[in-house]
């Protein structure tokens, strides 16, 4: 029989004396944190499994504790946690431990608590948990799960009573901070000005900052693979968290059979990054049917793992006929399974927009048009567009070479586009239209 006091107090170590982390401060998750705190909803924190999570958590709690939270009124446990884990399915489970709390607390529960729990989706039934206890105790609930299925607006016994964030492993800006030990500069609109400002004020970091680019476009953003130098070592981490990835958040959540037909679809997304597909077209490959598709990269999208995009339009019917790209979540991850060669380069630095896209945007999607002509991305906000073509080239980027951002500008009545390029900073008119020339590295930063 495990003994539950002891676990939770290992647990919960500012209890018993003073805490300190050295994390690197993700500025921009804390303050999305913050801001969500201050309402009275459960906040829910989804994301790939070791993308940092955790952390946060344990940055919050050391901030709470530095801001006058009282230690005992902070609760974090985590069902990862293998001697937890082994009694999670057991009836009543999460109220043991509850009550084992208020004893370690010496009082009831009530509305100073703070309570944290992480990979909250190993527990069945967890939503009307959540549910029960918020409702009778209006407890201030801070939860984190690795799968979107059950994060992202999946289910109903939380609504109006959660929020949400989503968590990554680090983009590039915060890769380079991590490394460099200091927070770089910030410009809040892409100008061709701002930009030029923001390159001059890298000074004397440019070099170092284009050699970063370099290795994050091989390695990813994990937060352990970038403290890990040893590239062997790199490749067992990943490789491990794809398993986990595979097996324990797909296999075993969705209670699949057919194991090989799933694992042969992740390898063939994999190796085709950034391609366009249809279910129809890959279910011929792979020798299986199109549900049996659609319904294996739903389960590979939800464990954020591969990002379906789908095309830029206003029917909702042209969306679903055209065909989709897909996306992985991280660099790393993705070489470390199938190899990185250097052919390979056009199509990760691409997969690196898309994720640094997405991040900053509700909406990403791509375009193209009967003549074929391509555009990479379509990020939209609230109204606001943001067409962004791929040339990872520093080679003479004429018109006949941007016919795809051309014609959507065209086809769109849009003023502005952007192309990255591996080392071009520049701002040109084109056909009327301003086209703003931003090396990638650099776009990474903003």
């Amino acid at each position: 029989m495990m003994d539950l006091q002891e676990i939770l107090y290992n647990s919960n170590p500012w209890w018993s004396k003073e805490f300190k982390t050295d994390f690197y401060q993700r500025g921009f998750y804390l303050k999305k944190i913050k801001q969500l705190l201050s309402l009275p909803h459960i906040l829910v924190i989804s994301g790939v499994r070791r993308g940092g999570k955790t952390t946060l958590l344990m940055i919050l709690i050391e901030k709470l504790i530095k801001q006058g939270k009282n230690p005992k009124d902070i609760f974090y446990f985590s069902l990862d946690d293998p001697l937890l884990l082994a009694e999670a399915g057991k009836e009543k489970f999460l109220d043991a431990i509850f009550a084992q709390y208020e004893i370690i607390r010496k009082k009831p529960l009530d509305g100073k608590v703070i309570i944290l729990i992480d990979e909250i989706q190993t527990i069945p039934g967890w939503p009307l948990w959540l549910k029960r206890y918020y409702d009778r105790y209006k407890l201030k609930f801070i939860v984190t799960g690795s799968s979107a299925s059950l994060i992202r607006g999946k289910y109903t016994e939380l609504t109006g009573r959660s929020v949400n964030l989503e968590v990554h492993p680090f983009n590039f800006k915060e890769y380079c901070e991590y490394k460099l030990k200091f927070n770089l500069p910030k410009i809040e609109k892409i100008t061709f000005s701002n930009c030029q400002k923001l390159k001059a004020d890298l000074g004397p970091n440019t070099k170092q900052i284009k050699i970063f680019f370099e290795q994050y476009l091989e390695q990813g953003g994990y937060p352990e693979v970038v403290e890990q130098k040893d590239k062997e070592k790199q490749k067992i981490i990943l490789t491990n968290y794809y398993n986990q990835i595979i097996y324990r958040d797909i296999v075993r959540t969705f209670k699949i059979k057919e194991t090989m037909i799933l694992e042969n679809l992740a390898l063939y997304l994999l190796q085709n990054i950034v391609q366009k597909f249809s279910f129809t077209n890959i279910a011929k490959t792979l020798e299986t049917n199109t549900e049996t598709v659609r319904t294996f990269i739903g389960y590979l999208s939800s464990s954020y793992l591969f990002e379906v995009v789908n095309f830029y339009g206003t029917s909702l019917k042209t969306i679903l006929k055209k065909d989709k790209k897909f996306y992985c979540l991280d660099n790393g991850l993705r070489n470390a399974v199938v190899g990185h060669k250097g052919l390979d380069k056009g199509f990760l630095v691409e997969n690196l927009v898309f994720n640094h896209l997405k991040q900053k945007f509700p909406k990403v999607s791509f375009w193209y048009n009967q003549k074929k002509e391509e555009l990479d991305f379509v990020a939209r906000d609230n109204g606001f567009i943001l067409p962004v073509e791929v040339k990872y080239s520093d080679q003479k980027l004429d018109l006949e070479k941007l016919r795809g951002l051309a014609s959507f500008l065209e086809t769109k009545k849009e003023q502005r586009g952007f192309v990255l390029t591996q080392d071009v900073l520049e701002e040109k008119i084109i056909n009327k239209k301003k086209i703003l020339f931003i090396p990638v590295w650099l776009f990474l930063l903003v």
